[in-house]
């Protein structure tokens, strides 16, 4: 099963996340998500135009992405 994970919102335009793998059935979900939050927080470059700190923003998209990617697998396994 493949994830693509595609970002906007945080850098001067959208973009799509480079490096993450197809997750495969026996992968350890925990670990995947895990490689997804550092991706997104090493290849988010938030704006410094907000009153929000980027730090804290690149936080924010990265738990943002692991909670997406796996409600999504979730209810791909539950059909």
């Amino acid at each position: 099963m493949q994830i693509k994970v595609a970002l906007t919102g945080t850098n001067s335009r959208p973009f799509l996340l480079d490096g993450f793998k197809p997750v495969e059935a026996a992968d350890a979900l925990e670990d995947r998500f895990a490689e997804l939050e550092k991706l997104v927080q090493k290849q988010v470059s938030p704006q410094r135009t907000s009153t929000v700190a980027a730090h804290f923003r690149r936080l924010g998209v990265s738990a943002l992405a692991r909670r997406l990617a796996s409600r999504l697998l979730s209810e791909l396994e539950a059909r």
